[in-house]
């Protein structure tokens, strides 16, 4: 256990954030970090990178670690000095306080920085609380590898998705090869090529050297129509429908939980709201052991669309791997119509994610936004025939489990973060043990 403490106020410098309202933002690729996480983006930078900002107001607490020069937002405190120390340690720190005791707000939680005297701290010394964030930063670095493994996985099967359901490439290459006089081996193979982006010398070597792949391509491109049909769409392929998004799946609306359903001790399931849509279960999640209509019970592989908040950071659609827990309100527990079809809805509504971003921003007040069943409605997508639908699931399937198991993986590391943290913190665990044990 450590010996010498000091107040936090003495220990570093918190300042308040600044106001940036929306309607005062710029384009640019400067964060604008908020008390829950990126709240959106501007051209301008406050604060030097690295930085360290905890909640102020709304959410209390938390702690992010900002690695670019961003701005800020009132309703936080960022580090204004460090006072020599790990500024990634400091982010673990300030992690591990437990802000809540000092809300001073009647409705929205607030912290006062001026009851920042009473939270005494451990004073290791920079040595240490090196160690400390390395230790950790590995595990963050591991997790934050995964999130752009995931994410280069979900562009490679969007493109696919609007390769095939938007620019309908496969029925385009069968018009423009029977425009041209192909015979029908012609036509499959335009459509071949269209699907797997291969020139005809190309795919002549994958037929002589993997011929069971080259009999898959084939199959698949069989499956696409070789015309197109008129609809309030323009032309989708012939035999596809037009239906509204409303209409390829059932949307439940999470339940509007209230502060006395809240337990003590982690006690009971999580409460899903969207931070733990972006984070994952955290030491911040409130949790309940009372019991509620099931249609809100969630559990892994679901798809949930947080459909309020802030349009540029919290207008999503999430495949779910924290296991059960209570979906809170604002985002739809996503059901489709048919099981065979969720890898096409999941893409599907992720397609549709800039369209959605919009239509919040026009709908924005006092920095938030939102998508109503309404306006889902009055969104209109091709609807393709089983068999392609099937297909797609085929295709999709492998990448959504890579996704998964890597999403699983950021779970059970962040457990793994969690454990160590307030241990190495308190010098209940040396950090020459835990550096034994990843030997």
């Amino acid at each position: 256990m450590f010996e010498k403490t000091i107040a936090l106020n003495e220990f570093i410098i918190l300042q308040r954030g600044f106001d940036l309202p929306a309607s005062d933002r710029k384009n640019g690729n400067v964060p604008v970090v908020a008390s829950t996480g990126i709240g959106g983006y501007h051209d301008e930078a406050k604060v030097e990178a690295p930085g360290v900002v905890i909640g102020r107001s709304g959410s209390i607490g938390g702690g992010q670690f900002i690695t670019e020069n961003f701005w800020p937002l009132n309703t936080t405190l960022w580090v204004k000095d460090f006072k020599g120390h790990h500024p990634r340690y400091v982010y673990y720190l300030l992690k591990s306080i437990d802000f809540k005791q000092f809300n001073v707000g009647s409705g929205v939680p607030t912290l006062n920085r001026n009851h920042l005297s009473s939270i005494l701290v451990s004073d290791i010394g920079i040595n240490y609380e090196t160690k400390i964030a390395e230790i950790l930063g590995k595990i963050d670095d591991k997790i934050e590898l995964n999130l752009k493994i995931n994410y280069t996985l979900e562009a490679m099967a969007q493109a696919i998705f609007k390769s095939w359901f938007v620019d309908f490439d496969p029925v385009k290459a069968k018009i423009a090869a029977i425009e041209a006089g192909e015979d029908s081996d012609g036509v499959t193979r335009a459509a071949i090529s269209a699907i797997s982006g291969k020139t005809d010398e190309e795919l002549d070597q994958l037929q002589a050297e993997q011929p069971e792949h080259y009999i898959q391509l084939k199959n698949t491109a069989e499956l696409f129509p070789s015309t197109m049909q008129e609809s309030e769409l323009g032309e989708i392929p012939d035999g596809w429908e037009v239906k509204s998004l409303y209409d390829f799946a059932q949307y439940i609306n999470g339940a509007a939980f209230k502060s006395e359903d809240f337990s003590s001790n982690h006690e009971g399931l999580p409460i899903i709201k969207i931070r733990e849509l972006k984070y994952g279960i955290t030491p911040q999640t409130e949790f309940t052991k009372k019991e509620f209509d099931q249609k809100y019970r969630i559990n892994n592989g679901e798809i949930l669309f947080s459909w309020s908040g802030s349009p540029d950071t919290s207008i999503d659609i999430f495949l779910w791997t924290g296991g059960n827990g209570w979906l809170n309100q604002h985002t739809f527990r996503v059901i489709p119509q048919e099981a065979e079809e969720k890898e096409f809805i999941f893409f599907l509504l992720k397609f549709f994610k800039k369209s959605f971003i919009e239509i919040a921003r026009n709908k924005q007040t006092t920095g938030l936004g939102h998508v109503t069943s309404k306006d889902l409605k009055n969104m209109f997508a091709s609807f393709p025939t089983k068999n392609v639908i099937k297909l797609f699931n085929d295709v999709g399937e492998p990448i959504v489990s890579k996704i998964f198991f890597n999403s699983t993986e950021n779970n059970n590391l962040s457990k793994i973060r969690d454990f160590l943290l307030p241990k190495l913190l308190s010098g209940e665990l040396s950090v020459e043990a835990v550096e034994f044990a990843e030997e």
